[in-house]
């Protein structure tokens, strides 16, 4: 399921110099959580409604989406030199709106609009670039993001709420969300689309089961292609994994998917209930309870303790 997201700085990830933006990490979340979703982000800084209709039906076409989502307004909303000169008006704004989904409707019918985020004005008013200043302003803003989520009513389309998840703390320069608030972005983001994907996991001869991805070492790679590995031991399961599952393998280096698998059995036990007859299927085999709880909380950090619970999965190669 081809997923193209368009926009501005702030959908390219401008300032999230940890994860390069919320459409980075949707990205990331997809890869974990869905089966056969790729996620094109189509962010160019300055865009406006104006800009994106230029480019908006060639760069979809190619990728033959079927979820497009549209996150652009903001630098629409500008204005320059006088409140009266927005960089679009409101009329040509709306009208920009109507063309953009009229677009998106011949190439899909799921279609969503991200609502725009609120600046700190003390750093945006104003934003000179040279002659004449430009200002970014909460009350255009709120201007503009009324009329997306009008429009989005009357056209029974998703509109995701941005007000209350940006505050000035989560802003780099007043106008670009920092990492923080990239995060928040897109987990209120995914919270509406994920149904979209949710109804796409299951394919590729795994219709009735849900794929989930499970990252291995690049130097396991090859252990378990050849059958060498067939256990692996997971801390703080956050996916829920049971016998069934049928699983991405992912190589945590390339990122690459290498095979797929599927669960078929689960042991729990405390780290500190471990003992011999449990290194099975390949795994690292420790000395000591000591060098296992070393080794664990080299990669989980200190909460690791003797009665942290270890998941052991046996996996088959499909």
């Amino acid at each position: 399921m081809n997923t193209c997201i368009f926009g501005d700085s702030i959908t390219w990830g401008a300032h999230d110099f940890e994860k390069g933006g919320w459409v980075e990490r949707l990205k990331s979340h997809c890869l974990e959580n869905h089966n056969g979703v790729d996620v094109y982000n189509l962010g160019i800084s300055g865009n406006t409604t104006e800009d994106m209709l230029k480019r908006l039906e060639s760069e979809a076409r190619t990728r033959e989406p079927k979820v497009i989502i549209f996150a652009v307004g903001i630098n629409d909303s500008l204005y320059i030199g006088t409140k009266e000169n927005h960089k679009v008006d409101l009329d040509k704004f709306k009208d920009n709106l109507s063309k953009l989904a009229g677009i998106a409707k011949t190439i899909t019918d799921t279609i969503s609009f991200v609502g725009l985020t609120r600046v700190d004005e003390s750093k945006t008013m104003s934003r000179t670039h040279g002659i004449p200043e430009r200002y970014y302003e909460n009350k255009s803003i709120d201007e503009y993001d009324s009329i997306i989520r009008e429009f989005c009513k009357q056209n029974n389309l998703d509109y995701i709420d941005m007000r209350e998840v940006i505050g000035t703390g989560d802003l780099e320069d007043g106008l670009h969300p920092n990492s923080k608030g990239h995060e928040k972005m897109f987990k209120a983001i995914s919270e509406v689309i994920n149904r979209f994907f949710s109804n796409n996991d299951g394919q590729d001869g795994m219709e009735s089961k849900k794929v989930k991805s499970l990252k291995f070492r690049h130097e396991l790679v090859k252990d378990t292609l050849e059958g060498r590995k067939t256990v692996t031991w997971r801390l703080f399961d956050e996916k829920s994994l049971q016998v069934g599952d049928m699983l991405k393998l992912i190589d945590s280096e390339t990122g690459k998917q290498f095979s797929k698998a599927e669960i078929i059995s689960v042991r729990e036990k405390k780290l500190k209930d471990v003992n011999d007859s449990d290194f099975t299927g390949g795994h690292l085999i420790f000395s000591s309870h000591e060098e296992m709880l070393k080794h664990y909380r080299d990669i989980y950090g200190e909460k690791v303790t003797m009665d942290t619970p270890i998941k052991m999965i046996s996996f088959k190669l499909l």
